[in-house]
C-alpha cells in the first residue's frame, strides 16, 4: 500500500519546489517516490492538464460514484462562481482518482495541491459562506499532511517574482494581495486543523537552500511514514 503525502500551503509558500526536492532526496534514500499530480499541475501544458483531468475525473467518478455525488453537493454548497466550482470538483476528482492509484502500489506519492489545497481553494472563493472540509476532506484524507509556511512579505515578493500568472491570488491588484493572503491563512489553519492523521511543519523563509529543505523534509516524512509502519 503506497502512502499519500500531500503539500499545503499559501500561493508562494514553495510547494512545487518543496515536493521535488523532496522527491529527489527520497529516491536518494533508497525511498520510491513520486510527484504524484505533476502530470495535472501548472507546469504540465494546459492542453494536456485538461484532458488528462477529464479523464481522471471520469475513472473516479465510475469509480466511487456516491463519494462524487456528495463532493458535487459539498461544492455546490460553498457556491462559487460556474467556471470556478467546475474546475475545483475535477481537481477533486483527480486527486481522489491519484489516492485509489496510490493506493494500490508500494511508494511514496507527493502531491503539490491534493485535497486538502483542493478544499482551501474552494472556501477562499466562496469565503462568506464556506465550504464543507469535513465532507470534501473524508474519503480518502492524506496519509501525512506537509504545511509549507512562509512569512507574508516573503509570499508578496515570490508572487511579484514569479513569472507564471497560475495563482488566483497572484493576478490580483498588489494592494489587495495581501489581505487575500492574510484571510487565506486564517482559512488554512481552520482547514488543516480538521484533517485527521500525521501533520509536519515545514518553515520555508529563504533562509535555507531549497534543496537542503527537501532533504530535511525528505528525512521527516521517512521517519513519519516507518513510525507508522506502512510501506515505504
Amino acid at each position: 500500500m503506497g502512502v499519500v503525502v500531500e503539500l499545503c500551503g499559501l500561493p508562494g509558500s514553495g510547494k512545487s519546489a518543496l515536493a521535488a526536492h523532496t522527491c529527489t532526496a527520497l529516491l536518494r534514500l533508497g525511498v520510491d517516490a513520486v510527484v504524484a499530480d505533476l502530470p495535472v499541475s501548472a507546469a504540465a501544458p494546459a492542453w494536456a492538464r485538461i484532458r488528462r483531468k477529464v479523464l481522471a475525473s471520469a475513472l473516479a467518478a465510475a469509480a466511487e460514484p456516491v463519494a462524487t455525488t456528495r463532493a458535487g453537493r459539498g461544492v455546490a454548497r460553498s457556491r462559487p462562481a460556474p467556471r470556478d466550482g467546475l474546475g475545483l470538483l475535477a481537481q477533486w476528482l483527480t486527486v481522489q482518482r491519484l489516492h485509489q492509484s496510490a493506493r494500490a502500489r508500494p511508494g511514496v506519492w507527493l502531491l503539490e495541491e491534493g485535497l486538502v489545497q483542493t478544499v482551501w481553494s474552494l472556501m477562499l472563493r466562496a469565503p462568506a459562506r464556506g465550504a464543507d472540509p469535513v465532507g470534501l476532506l473524508e474519503v480518502r484524507p492524506p496519509d501525512l499532511l506537509v504545511v509549507v509556511q512562509a512569512p507574508l512579505d516573503v509570499l508578496l515578493r515570490r508572487l511579484d517574482d514569479r513569472p507564471s500568472r497560475h495563482s488566483r491570488t497572484q493576478r490580483l491588484a498588489a494592494d489587495r494581495r495581501g489581505a487575500e493572503l492574510e484571510r487565506g491563512l486564517l482559512l488554512l489553519d481552520r482547514l488543516v486543523d480538521t484533517v485527521p492523521g500525521e501533520r509536519i511543519t515545514v518553515p520555508n523563509d529563504g533562509s535555507v537552500p531549497i534543496a537542503e529543505l527537501g532533504r530535511h523534509t525528505a528525512e521527516r516524512v521517512l521517519r513519519a511514514v516507518q513510525a507508522g509502519g506502512r510501506a515505504s
